[in-house]
C-alpha cells in the first residue's frame, strides 16, 4: 500500500510538471517525463527490469567496438604456432608447469609439418614464433592462389563452375555483402542514401500532380473532425502488443501493460501538435529501419504509430468518398482478396466459362520498382491536400518528416551513418498508404478518362493496416 501512495505522488507531480511543460510547448521534455513516470512504475511493480538507459532519452547510433581489419582465413597449424607464440610469452615472465606441458604438446603437433621447430640447441621466442607463423601464412596463401590459377586452366568445368556460382552480391539485391557487420551496415546505408537523398534532387512543381486532378470537385471531400482519445490509442496499444519496439525502446509488449489512464498524456501531446501546431517531440522524430529480406522495414515509436493509425482510421469515410473500388491494399477495409476476384470476374465475362465465346482480351502487370522509395512527398500531400485532408495533417506530417532521422539496422548492428531523407516515404509506416493512395487514385481515374475501356487496379503491397 505505501509503495501504491508512493507511486500516486510520484504521477501526480509527474502530471503537475507535464501540464507545465505542455503548457509552454516543450513537447521533448513533456514526452520525457511521461517516459520516465511510466518505466519506474513498470519497473517497481516487477513487470520489467532496469535498463542502462531511460527510454526518454534520444538515442544516437553508436559504435560499439572498434573496426578490425579483415584478414583471410588461417589454418590451423598458423593458428597453434600463433599459440606457441603467446605461450612463450608468458613463460618469460612467470613459469609454469602446466604451460610448459601445453608448450611441449604444441611443438610435437607443429613438428610434423615444420620439423625445424624440434631442433637442438634451438629456443624458439615469441617474436621468432610470429614471424613463423606469419611467412607460413603467406606462403600458404600464395601456394593457393597458384593452385586455384592451375585448377582454373587445366580443368574447363571448374572454371564455368566458378564462374556461373552464384554470389552473395545477386542474394542481396544490389549490395556488394561485406564481411564484417558494421562495415557491411555503413555500406547498406550509403546505398539507401542514395535512393532516399540524391545528389542534385529538387523537388517538382505543384503542376505535376494538379493536371490529372480535374475530378476532384473544388475544395475537396469533406472530412470528418479527428479527436485523440486515450481509451482508443490504449486499444491500438494492445493490439500491437507483438510488434517490434523503435528506437526508444518502448516495445508493444511493454505499453500493453499500461492503464487507460496513462495514455492520457500521449494524447494531450497528440492534440496539441494536432490543433496547436506544437513541434513533434525528436524522440518520435527517430526511426529504426531494419533489413529483411529483399527491403528495409521502417519501425517508428508505437506511440506515435497509434496516434496516426487513430487518424487514418477516423478518416476512412473521407476515403471512401474519393478513393476507386480499383484502388486496395494497405487502406482501412481493402486487400488483396479485391484484386483477384476483380481479375477472376473480368475472365469469366470476357472467356465464358460456362459457354464459349471465343473472345480474345490481354492484360499486363507492372511493379514499380522502389515505389516507396522514390516518392516525392511534396506531390503526395498535394494531391491529399487537393482531395480535402485537413491542413493540421498535412502540417503534422510535413514536420515529421522534415526533423526525420532513419537509422539503418543490418543483422543486429546499426549503421554510424543516419540518413535525412529529401524524398521517399517510410515503410511501415501507417501514413506511408494513404499517400500513396492519392497519386494511385490519380493514375487510374486519368486511365479511365483516357481509356475508357481498360480496366485497372492498384495494390500497394504494404501491411501496417
Amino acid at each position: 500500500s505505501n509503495s501504491r501512495k508512493q507511486r500516486t505522488r510520484s504521477w501526480k507531480k509527474l502530471m503537475k510538471d507535464f501540464d507545465s511543460n505542455l503548457e509552454e510547448g516543450f513537447s521533448d521534455l513533456a514526452l520525457g517525463l511521461w517516459s520516465n513516470c511510466v518505466e519506474e512504475i513498470l519497473q517497481a511493480e516487477g513487470q520489467e527490469g532496469s535498463k542502462t538507459q531511460p527510454r526518454s532519452a534520444i538515442r544516437w547510433p553508436k559504435q560499439t567496438r572498434p573496426l578490425k581489419h579483415d584478414k583471410p582465413a588461417e589454418t590451423r597449424l598458423v593458428v597453434r604456432i600463433r599459440k606457441m607464440a603467446r605461450r612463450a610469452k608468458q613463460l618469460t615472465h612467470q613459469l609454469s608447469r602446466r604451460a610448459a606441458a601445453r608448450q611441449e604438446q604444441d611443438v610435437r603437433y607443429v613438428a610434423k609439418w615444420l620439423p625445424q621447430v624440434k631442433e637442438p640447441g634451438v629456443r624458439w621466442d615469441a617474436a621468432a614464433l610470429t614471424i613463423m607463423a606469419d611467412n607460413h601464412h603467406k606462403e600458404k596463401a600464395i601456394k593457393g592462389i597458384d593452385d586455384w590459377r592451375d585448377r582454373m586452366d587445366n580443368n574447363v568445368n571448374a572454371a564455368t563452375k566458378w564462374v556461373k556460382k552464384e554470389t552473395t552480391a545477386t542474394k542481396d539485391k544490389g549490395f556488394s555483402r561485406e564481411a564484417h557487420p558494421q562495415r557491411r551496415a555503413e555500406q547498406m546505408a550509403k546505398e539507401l542514401e542514395g535512393w532516399w537523398s540524391p545528389d542534385g534532387f529538387e523537388e517538382p512543381d505543384n503542376e505535376c500532380i494538379d493536371k490529372y486532378m480535374g475530378w476532384v470537385p473544388e475544395g475537396g471531400f469533406k472530412c470528418p473532425n479527428i479527436y485523440f482519445d486515450a481509451k482508443d490509442l490504449r486499444r491500438r496499444a494492445r493490439s500491437m502488443a507483438t510488434k517490434a519496439a523503435g528506437s526508444d525502446g518502448w516495445s508493444g509488449a511493454s505499453l500493453a501493460l499500461l492503464p487507460e489512464s496513462a495514455w492520457r498524456p500521449i494524447a494531450a501531446i497528440l492534440k496539441r501538435i494536432w490543433e496547436d501546431g506544437m513541434a513533434i517531440p525528436k524522440q518520435w522524430c527517430h526511426v529504426r529501419c531494419t533489413h529483411i529480406p529483399d527491403r528495409f522495414l521502417g519501425i517508428a515509436q508505437l506511440c506515435w504509430r497509434a496516434g496516426i493509425c487513430s487518424v487514418i482510421q477516423q478518416m476512412t469515410p473521407w476515403i471512401n468518398q474519393w478513393a476507386p473500388p480499383e484502388l486496395a491494399g494497405g487502406l482501412p477495409g481493402r486487400d488483396a482478396r479485391s484484386v483477384h476476384q476483380s481479375m477472376m470476374q473480368d475472365m469469366e465475362e470476357q472467356l465464358g466459362f460456362n459457354e464459349p465465346r471465343h473472345r480474345h482480351f490481354c492484360g499486363f502487370k507492372k511493379d514499380i520498382k522502389k515505389c516507396f522509395y522514390t516518392v516525392v512527398r511534396k506531390l503526395s500531400f498535394r494531391a491529399l491536400e487537393k482531395l480535402g485532408i485537413p491542413q493540421q495533417y498535412l502540417n503534422m506530417m510535413t514536420d515529421w518528416y522534415k526533423n526525420m532521422v532513419l537509422q539503418i539496422d543490418v543483422d543486429g548492428v546499426t549503421a554510424k551513418h543516419t540518413i535525412h531523407p529529401k524524398r521517399s516515404i517510410v515503410t511501415g509506416s501507417p501514413d506511408s498508404c494513404l499517400q500513396l493512395a492519392g497519386l494511385f487514385a490519380c493514375w487510374i481515374m486519368t486511365l479511365k478518362e483516357v481509356a475508357p475501356n481498360t480496366k485497372a487496379t492498384a495494390y500497394m503491397d504494404d501491411r501496417t493496416q
